[in-house]
């Protein structure tokens, strides 16, 4: 995938419209509950100078040979705390994403980017607004028993805006995010993000709208990030939790316990701290999750949206900007093709603290890539409303060749299954294959051509279009193929110049028929009779593409006078005046243009005298 540049979503408030495609099959979509302890995953990144280790019941190990790396030392996403692009673009930075105000444009290189105003887009706070009630509302219960309701929410833990970014760098996926707050406050502060697998829209009740609980449940590998914070001290810890479901998790160490033995259902993956010293400079180290505040001597960083604090100003007070990273790929974490991102603030660090405010946004990474095969009778390139085309194989091209690299293991089923190459399907009756959840990025599709066929769209010689899937959305592409046309007849001699072929009129071999594109004057083929598949004389075969053409004989190089007699209503048409226009779709058969031909004779005698 050279362009990993995706969709960016914002969204104002609340309540977001929402396509619930289901669970996805690209990525994995488990629902925790019956599923009971899932092993971590095994799909390891690989990167020059690193290892990953990771024993099913043993502690998470990374190994770094030679390599200076960090979430933010790698030239993708600036966390200094502010939000604008630097005087010389290395690295984006929130400025840098379409939050819906600054940036349009979509020159980042995020693969998805999402932006959640939580009072709405003018950046004045709202005096109530939707926020966590009771307290099953806590990050270590699953989501249904999460609630929400319409009310104040202290200055401090009053988010404004709220945002999510994945990058690709090199096979590793990073996850950045930030929350502003209304308020700096004074002390401590917590603040935790998830990235959710799954769609968890806000449902409100039926008896009172003004308050709720949350759609779905976690799926086995959400990922949960907390962070604590001090007003002058900058970052303490950042915690990265899987969720893993109940007692199989333990929030203290990163070693995992045997199913069913641990403390709940979070388990801790890796503990991080700042990203940057207290100096402000970048702080060196191996920081696979890090984050940082705005401090003094980051003002003023005015964010390019809409935004005003407690005191009326449209820059961030002490510590009201929280950003971070958190290289999930490192961590052998992955949300699959992901759903949902919520900001939230807390009480502590704690997996129980008691939660206040949320903003929760979209944050799908995957989009579904349709492939549509039709019948392109005319060979024109376009899909005119023509017939589809059931049974055709279309493919994912990863190396560019063009061709299917495809081995039929484990079952020999004759149908592609995961690890066996490159995914292909078959058409559908209604000329549609599917390739579902596919990561935001260009993909190269292919058909495989067939026996006698060829391809008009796209043309151009390749059997491949490159298709730019935006996460969220839904891509379609267009396949047409057609077949040559036969056009065919016979030259016969017309030995009473009737115009018909009668029996026992044979036919003509060693004439010229030549083909003609509909303006009559460019040759587009042309051939001799010759006899037929059963010996018959006088046989000319064209294969053509669909198209408009014009048919006739050409009598240069014959012996003597010929006429025309076939077609034509002037038996004495000189050969040659009258040509067949004929009109060809795909697959056609025209065998009913004959020429018929006759010379004149010759009658003598003498006149005596008796």
């Amino acid at each position: 995938m050279s362009d990993q540049r995706g969709r960016h979503l914002q969204i104002r408030g609340r309540h977001r419209a929402h396509i619930d495609t289901g669970s996805n099959t690209r990525g994995r979509h488990v629902e925790e509950g019956s599923s009971g302890f899932r092993a971590p995953r095994l799909r390891l990144p690989t990167l020059p100078g690193r290892a990953v280790l990771f024993s099913s019941l043993g502690t998470l190990v990374l190994l770094f040979a030679g390599v200076a790396w960090a979430v933010h030392l790698i030239d993708v996403f600036e966390l200094d705390g502010n939000v604008a692009d630097p005087a010389v673009p290395v690295a984006d930075d929130w400025e840098s994403l379409d939050d819906g105000f600054g940036d349009p444009e979509d020159d980042d290189n995020a693969v998805v980017s999402a932006f959640v105003f939580d009072d709405g887009d003018d950046g004045v706070d709202d005096a109530k607004e939707v926020n966590y009630l009771g307290g099953g509302s806590k990050d270590d219960l699953d989501i249904p028993n999460w609630q929400w309701d319409t009310s104040p929410v202290p200055d401090k833990n009053d988010i404004m805006t709220a945002g999510a970014a994945l990058y690709q760098s090199g096979s590793d996926q990073i996850i950045y995010f930030f929350l502003d707050r209304f308020s700096g406050g004074t002390g401590d502060a917590a603040v935790g993000f998830w990235f959710f697998e799954g769609t968890h829209n806000l449902v409100p009740s039926a008896s009172d709208p003004t308050k709720g609980t949350f759609e779905g449940v976690h799926s086995l590998g959400d990922i949960l990030v907390l962070s604590e914070f001090t007003i002058g001290g900058g970052v303490s810890t950042v915690k990265v939790f899987e969720w893993v479901g109940d007692n199989n998790g333990n929030e203290t160490t990163t070693t995992l316990p045997a199913p069913g033995t641990g403390d709940g259902p979070l388990q801790l993956r890796f503990e991080g701290a700042a990203c940057r010293l207290p100096n402000g400079s970048p702080a060196p180290g191996l920081d696979v999750a890090c984050a940082t505040v705005n401090r003094p001597a980051d003002s003023p960083v005015i964010p390019p949206w809409n935004y005003f604090d407690k005191q009326g100003t449209d820059d961030y007070a002490n510590a009201a900007l929280f950003e971070g990273g958190v290289n999930i790929s490192l961590l052998n974490l992955d949300i699959g093709c992901g759903g949902t991102f919520l900001a939230n603030t807390r009480a502590s660090q704690s997996t129980d603290a008691r939660l206040h405010d949320f903003a929760i946004g979209d944050f799908e990474l995957c989009g579904d890539l349709t492939a549509h095969k039709y019948h392109d009778l005319n060979a024109n390139g376009l899909n005119d409303s023509e017939p589809d085309l059931s049974g055709w194989t279309i493919f994912i091209d990863e190396d560019n060749n063009e061709s299917l690299d495809w081995t039929d293991a484990g079952t020999f089923n004759g149908v592609w299954d995961e690890g066996e190459g490159e995914e292909w399907y078959v058409t559908d009756l209604n000329g549609d294959v599917v390739f579902t959840d596919r990561f935001g990025g260009d993909y190269d599709v292919c058909e495989v051509l067939k026996t006698d066929w060829f391809n008009s769209d796209p043309g151009g010689g390749t059997l491949c279009e490159t298709v730019t899937v935006d996460p969220g959305g839904d891509h379609f592409v267009d396949f047409g193929n057609y077949q040559n046309a036969t056009k065919s007849g016979y030259k016969f001699h017309d030995l009473d110049a009737d115009g018909e072929w009668d029996a026992g009129e044979p036919g003509l071999n060693d004439w010229t028929i030549e083909v003609f594109e509909s303006d009559g004057t460019t040759l587009v083929a042309s051939t001799t009779t010759a006899n037929d598949g059963v010996g018959d004389p006088g046989y000319y075969e064209f294969s053509l593409t669909p198209g408009s053409y014009v048919v006739a004989e050409d009598c240069s190089g014959q012996t003597g006078t010929w006429f025309q007699s076939f077609p034509g209503l002037n038996p004495a048409s000189s050969c040659g005046d009258n040509a067949y226009s004929i009109d060809l779709e795909s697959g056609d058969v025209d065998d009913e243009n004959d020429f018929g031909n006759f010379q004149q004779g010759t009658k003598s005698g003498t006149k005596f005298e008796d």
